[in-house]
């Protein structure tokens, strides 16, 4: 597979319906000889909080349509694949609309679990839709309960790998918060929120995924 392509979603929904948004794809050709199958996405967006419920039905859709789409180009080529791109799913809990977007999983305390950096529920189907379209892909995490270099201490998990989270340990804003206090996440230490108490939900909807090559089971720490 060596032609770059294009897919518009068929599935939309608001302003969106005019937008014809969808998915890019072009196969990069890397010194060694192997593809590098590069994906730029840009999901539905939610324009108001009342839009919340249908717009993250569209954005399940829309996943679909592009696991499927990342299936077809890839094939039975084994290089590695890169997904990036706006995928308007924010990735950790915070205050707006809490019980319908997040787990209520510490006890119903609110305040612990938007401090935590609990995953939104749609982060979850994000990765779990994504963890299924290649499933024969894998990386290693430091398991930091053990000690020693060796293969049984480093967790094989599922790719793709969340490069923006595994390189920062947590989700970092890559926009500004509606409140407007908000600054780009490289001048952030650690992802901290600039205005914790007035975080907006569109604070890290930018993502970048990365599936190794099927010869390859890379480590990250």
């Amino acid at each position: 597979n060596d032609k770059r392509d294009y897919h518009i979603f068929k599935n939309s929904a608001k302003a969106d319906y005019f937008a014809d948004k969808g998915i890019l794809y072009s196969p990069v050709l890397l010194p060694d000889g192997s593809l590098l199958h590069v994906f730029n996405v840009h999901l539905q967006s939610s324009y108001d909080p009342s839009d919340f419920e249908i717009t993250s039905v569209v954005r399940s859709f829309q996943l679909d349509e592009l696991v499927s789409f990342m299936r077809e180009k890839v094939g039975n080529d084994e290089g590695g694949i890169l997904l990036g791109g706006d995928f308007n799913i924010q990735s950790e809990c915070d205050e707006q609309n809490f019980e319908e977007k997040c787990d209520l999983d510490k006890n119903g305390n609110n305040d612990e679990i938007v401090a935590s950096g609990t995953p939104i529920k749609e982060y979850k189907t994000l990765t779990d839709k994504l963890s299924k379209a290649f499933p024969d892909r894998f990386y290693r995490r430091n398991n930091f309960e053990s000690s020693g270099t060796n293969e049984n201490n480093h967790m094989k998990i599922t790719a793709p790998m969340d490069i923006f989270y595994e390189k920062n340990g947590c989700h970092p804003i890559t926009q500004n918060p509606t409140s407007g206090n908000g600054r780009a996440c490289n001048l952030i230490p650690e992802c901290e929120r600039a205005d914790p108490q007035h975080w907006s939900a569109d604070g890290s909807l930018d993502k970048l995924f990365y599936w190794p090559p099927k010869s390859q089971i890379p480590q990250v720490h």
